[in-house]
């Protein structure tokens, strides 16, 4: 998941929910405002596009060089974005038209859609646009593997191929945009909304009435969502039943409690697998199309051992808790007439500033929490999975140090297909070279 995006969702979320509604006069005014933000994004995306298109037409592009130029180009439109939507959120106030001038916080759920609606907008049509970059570097790397043919047949064959090219094209962008909204958007979208719906339903009364139905939610949610997320991320069965007769023996083996083995289907454009579900025998094991198609049996097993890490290692509770805890305290001090909210109200009041800042204060400095949480903990627990993977001993056997050797390959395949993570990593894992050399170390 994109952090950046994860920043934008969740500081909406904080204001939307936990700031009063405030009146605002003109709304329409902001309104178009907010509409000329909303175009600065995918114009920005446009101007960035046309300027790698005429490179891509002009030099012969390697797989590293379209990694680079893709990951500089995401981080600059990922400034303008993030600047565009909060000056929607805090300089339009666009969740006080919403919500005061329309009055639509009386719907559950639609508050939050049409809030957040006009920063995603902005983010899918950018997408939409980065498509074509993605296009041309295809083109590039086909027309250079069909340089041997003679004039006449490339003529052939393109007559041949327009009429599927033009029909297809916007499939594979809808596929392309499909993808990255699923797992940047969706994958946090949907739990917070069926939190805002909870908040909504659960009726109020005394606090312990009101815990014992969040008790009680929180029990559902966590029964479905892993079945919920076979829908978001558009999954099937795994055609292979060989392969699945050998991941499930070796899930039952490392005591994973998992009920299904699922592929997600991307087109080949993510390499990854996941453990989703806290609740033994209801957890579901996710591996990508792209993961099947370029990873050996041998590296696909090494990666679901490093996932059974997570599950016997007792990551994925720790992660809630971290995430969640000063979520609770935040909620529950924000209900108070004292604590943080109410100071730092008073002061904002006292320097003459709106009251509604105090909550835009209190998600930055939770988004700066979950950043080094994030860097630490999550990281930390990343090795923890692969030491797991490998035997989990300083001493390896022969097998464990087979296990070591296949979980290094796999490592190295991701690192050529996202070579962006090898020195630097991201936001949840650690850099591949350094998973690397320890493992390197205990072999």
């Amino acid at each position: 998941m994109n952090l950046a995006v994860a920043f934008v969702i969740i500081i909406y979320f904080f204001v939307s929910e936990f700031s009063a509604p405030q009146a605002i006069e003109d709304p329409w005014t902001r309104v178009c405002v907010m509409l000329l933000l909303l175009l600065a994004v995918p114009l920005a995306a446009l101007f960035q596009t046309r300027v790698l298109t005429n490179r891509y037409q002009t030099e012969s592009i390697s797989h590293r060089q379209h990694t680079l130029l893709q990951t500089r180009m995401s981080i600059a439109h990922t400034v303008v974005w993030i600047c565009a939507s909060l000056a929607m959120l805090f300089g339009v106030r666009w969740h006080d038209v919403v919500r005061s001038c329309w009055q639509l916080d009386r719907w559950p759920i639609l508050d939050e859609l049409l809030i957040l609606a006009p920063a995603l907008t902005g983010l899918v049509m950018s997408w939409a646009i980065f498509y074509e970059i993605e296009k041309r570097f295809v083109e590039q790397l086909r027309n250079s593997q069909q340089a041997s043919e003679t004039p006449d047949e490339a003529l052939e064959r393109n007559r041949e191929n327009l009429f599927v090219a033009l029909t297809r094209d916007w499939k594979a962008r809808l596929a392309y945009v499909s993808i990255r909204f699923r797992v940047h958007v969706l994958m946090l979208l949907v739990p917070l909304l069926i939190l805002a719906l909870a908040r909504d339903l659960i009726p109020s009364g005394p606090p312990e009435r009101v815990f014992s139905f969040g008790i009680a939610f929180g029990i559902v949610f966590a029964v479905c969502y892993p079945f919920l997320l076979l829908y978001i991320w558009k999954t099937k069965r795994l055609d292979d039943l060989n392969l699945e007769a050998e991941l499930r023996e070796l899930c039952q083996t490392h005591r994973m409690g998992v009920c299904m083995i699922r592929v997600w289907k991307t087109n080949h454009q993510v390499l990854n697998a996941a453990i989703a579900g806290l609740i033994p025998g209801l957890r579901v094991l996710i591996l990508t199309d792209g993961m099947l198609l370029k990873f050996s049996p041998d590296e696909l097993k090494a990666i679901v051992r490093h996932e059974a890490g997570h599950i016997r290692r007792h990551h994925f509770p720790r992660r809630i808790a971290a995430v969640m805890l000063p979520l609770l305290l935040l909620f529950f001090d924000q209900q108070s007439v004292f604590g943080v909210h109410a100071m730092l109200e008073q002061q904002l009041v006292a320097a003459g500033q709106p009251a509604s800042c105090s909550v835009g204060i209190i998600s930055c400095f939770y988004i700066l929490y979950l950043w080094f949480v994030s860097r630490w903990l999550f990281r930390k627990m990343e090795f923890e999975a692969d030491f797991y993977s490998v035997g989990n001993r300083k001493q390896l056997s022969d097998e464990n140090k087979a296990h070591a050797v296949a979980l290094i390959s796999a490592l190295q395949k991701f690192a050529v297909y996202s070579p962006e993570h090898f020195d630097k990593g991201s936001g949840l894992h650690p850099p591949l070279r350094n998973r690397i050399a320890r493992i390197a170390e205990l072999t």
